[in-house]
């Protein structure tokens, strides 16, 4: 799997390509019901028990394609939410594309035809390492034209550009006079085919700031790309199959009235306000649910933290690790296989979903 690849899909516990995975994955969990080691058989009587008013709330969704389209079919046919473990991140980057518009590309049109790439906003230290290597396995002469513009002063990348203010430095790109004066950004206006690479998608503001800027830009020259960088946790496979079944990019809420879409409904700070039960399905990610449902469930990773905390906590297979699985690139247009190498016995995700929901 090459570093594109590992850069697109993966979140903070899933790391097929490391040698260390053999160690450090736990292949001796058990299902917990408050806490205490009980069967299997036991866990899902146990859900059964609490999930009879159907008033659940499918959460921090980070798994394969075919648990993400599973977990779709179940909410449509009983008209539950769902939601994704990085959906702030999605809903941030939607909401400024429908807000404010621009010609989103793949990462094969970025390696084939751009001449000048913008990197903007934060990114870890070992995603600026795979990008660096990725970036230099392009041509020669793009390479030399890729610059990474963020708060922090020190990065991998060769080209940086420090600015402490990032805000107001993405602010002013929407004045085409003042980028004109400065060399390297006179560049977003010259170039044949410049490309703004948006490392993520955390920061509300930030984002629709790239957004706002670009397209001031694009009413001048017409010409500027984007591409969203990050792509964590199957985050592209799950936008994708929501698109399909909805329209809509997630998340989505299922009722005799049909599909909405409003994602300051379904954040769990308001859905709480609905939803008894959180249904979580989690084997990317390690990050922490929001435990104040009054039952909270997972099914996923043998390795996620909390475990004891919820109300009942399953192990599954993870795709890539013990059982093999397909997810789809951030930009849409691949879908990767992801190989299992280790043996154990847990069910996969749609295995424990067909018992609980028969």
């Amino acid at each position: 799997m090459n570093e594109l690849d590992q850069l697109q899909i993966f979140g903070e516990i899933i790391t097929p390509h490391d040698s260390n995975i053999q160690k450090v994955y736990n292949r001796k969990a058990v299902p917990l019901v408050n806490g205490k080691e009980v069967s299997l058989t036991s866990a899902i009587k146990h859900i059964k028990k609490i999930i009879f008013d159907n008033n659940i709330h499918f959460s921090g969704l980070s798994c394969d394609l075919k648990t993400i389209d599973r977990v779709i079919q179940i909410s449509e046919k009983n008209r539950f939410s769902l939601s994704h473990v990085n959906q702030q991140e999605i809903s941030n980057f939607y909401s400024a594309f429908y807000k404010f518009g621009c010609s989103n590309i793949s990462m094969n049109e970025m390696k084939n035809r751009a001449d000048t790439i913008f990197i903007l906003g934060e990114m870890s230290k070992p995603l600026q390492k795979n990008l660096v290597k990725y970036l230099n396995k392009m041509k020669k002469r793009l390479s030399r034209s890729v610059y990474f513009i963020s708060s922090k002063k020190k990065s991998n990348f060769k080209n940086h550009i420090y600015k402490r203010d990032l805000y107001g430095f993405i602010n002013s790109l929407s004045d085409t006079d003042l980028l004109k004066k400065d060399p390297i950004l006179n560049k977003l206006l010259s170039s044949r085919y410049p490309v703004c690479l948006i490392a993520n998608t955390e920061d509300f503001l930030l984002t629709q700031l790239i957004f706002q800027a670009l397209m001031n830009i694009n009413n001048k020259t017409g010409n500027c790309k984007t591409l969203k960088l990050n792509g964590i946790n199957n985050s592209g496979g799950y936008v994708n199959s929501c698109i399909v079944k909805s329209g809509f990019p997630g998340p989505l809420n299922f009722s005799d009235w049909g599909i909405s879409f409003n994602n300051n409904e379904i954040v769990a700070s308001e859905i709480i306000k609905r939803k008894n039960i959180q249904f979580s399905v989690s084997n990317f990610s390690d990050k922490k649910s929001f435990l104040e449902f009054k039952y909270n469930i997972l099914i996923g990773n043998p390795n996620s933290i909390k475990q004891k905390h919820y109300d009942v906590f399953i192990p599954t297979k993870t795709p890539g690790i013990d059982c093999d699985g397909l997810v789809l690139r951030s930009d849409g247009v691949k879908v990767i296989k992801l190989k299992g190498n280790l043996n154990s016995d847990y069910l996969h995700n749609s295995q424990i979903l067909e018992k609980v929901f028969s």
